[in-house]
């Protein structure tokens, strides 16, 4: 079965903060990855755990 497109979504980290259990509930049901910014500069993001171990098996592979 084909994964569906994600959004990206951004988010203040003032915002975040009102609204943390909407952003993981939609992060951890895969319809959303959050990039967190502070003063407009994005300073980390929020994914799933698939995404987590996709990632890590990613840097696991292409490590020189």
């Amino acid at each position: 079965m084909g994964r569906r497109d994600r959004a990206t979504k951004i988010i203040k980290i003032s915002a975040l903060k009102n609204a943390l259990s909407r952003v993981v509930y939609a992060v951890s049901n895969d319809e959303n990855r959050v990039l967190i910014e502070k003063n407009g500069v994005p300073v980390a993001a929020i994914v799933s755990v698939s995404d987590l171990r996709r990632l890590v098996h990613y840097d696991r592979v292409n490590r020189d």
